[in-house]
């Protein structure tokens, strides 16, 4: 890497701290001046990390995703000056088959194996290919970008929450912007950070459209849902029933709220196995199957020194159900303390260990009768408890399942935090807070 491109990315990072600083979008209070900057700078120190790790130490500097990304997208973006014509062919996913076979060349423009579910590769791919428009082939710059639109994922989530939750406004910036490993994963030139990016805006778009309808909230909403879709597929299917949950609630006002969403998954199970009986490829068993057996079968021939034992699931919804609650467990706490032979993976027990002890301390200090009535809260947790058992079912592997835990990790502890029955210094640190 050359000075030039680290200029470019300094340039890049003072212009967007300047945005946080000055943009009513970043305001968390009228008198707050400095905090969201202050948190821009917090996920600034995060993507610096990554990039050293990634770039310099040995054991991650093999298969960094984020710098193929960044090359594969520098070879597409060659494209646009080659043949404007393909290269928007190509972005619309309209490609003929003569493009098909140039693009062949791209690291992870293909993948290994047929399924149904979209190529999400190809999604990071074409944002990169973008970004190189601006970023003059600085690959430090597209690592802050990225962390730019998780960070704004992540103020989308935090307006969403204090929507939900108003006793929030303070306490939310907790889980959504201090969690270690939230914000490190979302900092790299990866697939997390328009995650975040996506999630965070669907949810605000569908939160507002709730308290109010109109149509460019719609077309946000719908836009930010398509980009979910094709970032995470499964992040969109595990957010669609509880969105028609929380409707459902909010007109028709159910006792049992809990019901209210038990019922939709109910139906939407059933509904989901009637469409794999009739189109097997499109089996949501079947794709969870088959996931968990390419993650198995990676683990054992490359001998990943990060994986570990997880079961073998057969292609049937009851191998799910009995094999969900140590799903449950080992995203949680994997990888325990004595798991950790490097350095990284010690951070990754500690922090385990630190979010865990806190989240009892929550739970023993929540008020559960105020909890169960609320909607927001299933809405909440449900999201994060599904996003923690897909991973765990799924994943062998400790890093990979550190880093596809992390976007859950908010959700669980706004649950718990919203309810808590309020410490007697809560109003001592609020008032701090607005000097």
């Amino acid at each position: 890497m050359d000075v030039w491109e680290i200029v470019v990315a300094i340039i890049f990072a003072v212009i967007i701290g300047i945005i946080t600083a000055k943009a009513k979008f970043f305001k968390f209070h009228k008198s707050d001046k400095n905090i969201a900057l202050a948190l821009w700078g917090l996920k600034l120190v995060a993507t610096i990390i990554f990039f050293l790790i990634y770039t310099f130490y040995e054991p991650y500097k093999k298969g960094n995703d984020s710098i193929v990304y960044f090359r594969d997208g520098q070879k597409l973006n060659q494209i646009a000056y080659e043949n404007p014509v393909s290269f928007l062919r190509i972005m619309s996913g309209l490609q003929n088959a003569h493009e098909e076979e140039k693009l062949a060349s791209l690291s992870y423009w293909n993948r290994s194996f047929k399924t149904v579910v979209p190529n999400d590769n190809r999604t990071i791919i074409r944002i990169n290919a973008l970004l190189h428009f601006i970023s003059f082939g600085s690959y430090l710059a597209h690592l802050i970008l990225m962390s730019f639109f998780a960070f704004l994922g992540l103020m989308a989530l935090y307006k969403s929450t204090i929507l939900l939750f108003p006793n929030m406004q303070w306490w939310a910036i907790l889980p959504i912007f201090i969690i270690p490993s939230t914000i490190f994963w979302s900092s790299g030139n990866i697939k997390e950070p328009i995650l975040i990016f996506a999630m965070g805006f669907s949810i605000l778009y569908f939160i507002k459209l709730n308290i109010k309808f109109d149509y460019k909230k719609l077309i946000g909403f719908t836009l930010f849902m398509l980009l979910l879709f094709f970032i995470k597929s499964y992040i969109f299917f595990l957010l669609l029933p509880l969105m028609l949950s929380y409707l459902l609630q909010q007109k028709f006002h159910f006792k049992r709220v809990w019901l209210t969403y038990l019922g939709v998954y109910f139906v939407l199970i059933l509904s989901g196995l009637l469409v794999g009986y009739i189109f097997p490829a499109y089996s949501f068993t079947y794709l969870i199957y088959d996931k968990n057996s390419c993650f198995i079968d990676m683990t054992q021939t490359f001998g990943a020194g990060s994986g570990f034992d997880i079961p073998e699931l057969e292609d049937n919804i009851f191998s799910l159900i009995i094999h969900t609650p140590l799903a449950l467990f080992n995203s949680l706490t994997r990888p325990f303390i004595w798991e950790a032979d490097i350095w990284t993976k010690m951070l990754a027990a500690l922090e385990n260990i630190a979010l865990i002890t806190l989240l009892i301390v929550l739970i023993y200090k929540t008020n559960f009768k105020e909890m169960t009535k609320s909607s927001s809260f299933w809405f909440y947790i449900i999201f994060a408890i599904s996003i923690l058992v897909l991973s765990g079912l799924v994943t062998s592997n400790m890093g990979a399942l550190v880093r596809y835990k992390s976007p859950a990790l908010p959700f669980i502890f706004i649950s718990f935090m919203a309810f808590m029955k309020k410490p007697k210094f809560d109003k001592k640190i609020y008032k701090l807070l607005l000097k």
